[in-house]
């Protein structure tokens, strides 16, 4: 399955007559696709909120070959199921192939306004079932995708093989896998420090990329495409710690001076290890053969 790779223009950020421009540069620059965020109103005072679906339109007839469509459509107060369909059976039959749809659950911010109120807490995990337990004691029909993240780098190389082959039968034939976690880089270094394990992370065990997708392909799963994020991370990293360092005292309020200290240390730590080039993050897309 060959990779996509689509701008994305935020309504909240700029205006519509700026972001048809940015979608007729990308599709100059060669990106495959043209995506835009859905929202009835931006995020913070002062942004953009242009509909999406009239946007939508002028991008595509601005464009000739990318594929447009949404981030999220949320059906619900703003939209009818029935409306949705309507609209991208119009765009498919103007512009064949090229329409998609992100389909999605929606925000409060967005549908609130409209004044059907937004579901409680109580009511939206009455919606979902939530599970605390040891994967390895999950009983379940088989799921059409499975999103994995965070979790392979608990697992550790005496159970890496166990955890693929669970993958593979929990997934239907056909079905997909998103497999994210953090990995080890280099082959000298042990799974992890004393300090993580004692106050951070607690039964880490970064393996080798390699090691993953060897156990994947042990399992029959296909893996299908691989991206890594170690530069995202450092950078993501940067951000958090000066953030942390500039709300001190409520952290301190709230944890505790010596946590505090620890989480000061932990989060330059990890960004070293990003940027040195000691750890990273992949995401694994693979498929169970149908």
């Amino acid at each position: 399955m060959a990779s996509r790779y689509l701008h994305f223009c935020a309504h909240e950020q700029f205006g519509p007559d700026e972001l048809l421009r940015q979608a007729v540069e990308a599709e100059r620059a060669g990106f495959d696709g043209i995506g835009c965020s859905d929202h009835l109103q931006p995020w913070w005072e002062g942004g953009e909120s242009g509909n999406a679906w009239v946007w939508l339109g002028a991008a595509a007839q601005a464009t000739e070959r990318a594929l447009f469509g949404t981030g999220v459509t949320p059906p619900g107060p703003r939209y009818h199921p029935a409306l949705i369909a309507q609209a991208w059976a119009t765009m498919e039959l103007m512009y064949p192939g090229r329409p998609y749809l992100g389909f999605g659950s929606g925000e409060a911010l967005n549908e609130a306004p409209l004044g059907q109120g937004w579901p409680s807490t109580a009511d939206q995990i009455e919606r979902v079932d939530i599970k605390v337990m040891d994967w390895r004691e999950l009983h379940a029909e088989p799921f059409d995708a499975i999103s994995s993240i965070g979790m392979v780098e608990h697992v550790g190389s005496g159970n890496i093989d166990n955890y693929a082959r669970a993958l593979q039968q929990f997934l239907k034939p056909g079905g997909r896998l998103l497999n994210h976690g953090i990995a080890r880089l280099r082959h000298t270094d042990p799974e992890a420090g004393p300090f993580s394990e004692r106050y951070v992370f607690p039964d880490a065990a970064p393996l080798h990329l390699s090691r993953i997708c060897f156990a994947m392909e042990g399992a029959g799963l296909e893996v299908t495409h691989v991206e890594g994020f170690r530069s995202d991370y450092a950078e993501t990293l940067r951000h958090w710690s000066r953030k942390f360092d500039d709300n001190l005292p409520q952290a301190i309020a709230l944890g505790g001076e010596e946590r505090v200290r620890v989480w000061r240390l932990y989060l330059r730590a990890a960004r070293r290890g990003f940027e040195s080039g000691f750890l990273s993050v992949f995401q694994v897309v693979a498929t169970r053969a149908s």
